[in-house]
């Protein structure tokens, strides 16, 4: 079985936590593994970087490509994109006297592609929105 993890890190907030990248043809073959299968194939990842291997417990994935509101979509910037392109997408948006805040991961200006990017530009808003 070919190997499809490609990118990952390290959550050190989360003790014995790491968090792995998938896309393309790669996201498609891995969304159609078990679990078992699953930890089978970031197994074999690891083991180019570490030895003895450690013991995989649990697995929670994403899969954005089965997700009817995504069907397999993520954003990114484009090559030449500016912080200001993210500062204006996240500025807030006065209508009368009501307030609208785009928040998500296409906002962020350089975690742009990732869930904790689309975290905390909602913290960001609730806490501005707060304020007011």
């Amino acid at each position: 079985m070919p190997c499809y993890f490609r990118e990952g890190w390290v959550v050190p907030s989360l003790n014995n936590t790491a968090v792995f990248f998938v896309g393309g043809s790669g996201a498609d073959a891995l969304a159609k593994l078990n679990s078992s299968q699953l930890a089978a194939n970031l197994q074999s990842f690891l083991g180019n970087f570490v030895s003895p291997l450690p013991n995989i417990t649990n697995i929670f994935i994403s899969n954005w490509t089965n997700d009817a509101n995504v069907l397999g979509g993520y954003s990114y910037a484009s090559v030449g994109t500016r912080t200001s392109t993210f500062n204006a997408l996240r500025s807030v948006l006065n209508v009368g006297a009501k307030n609208i805040w785009f928040i998500g991961e296409a906002t962020h200006p350089y975690d742009y592609s990732y869930a904790y990017g689309a975290y905390e530009t909602g913290v960001d808003a609730a806490t501005a929105a707060l304020k007011i």
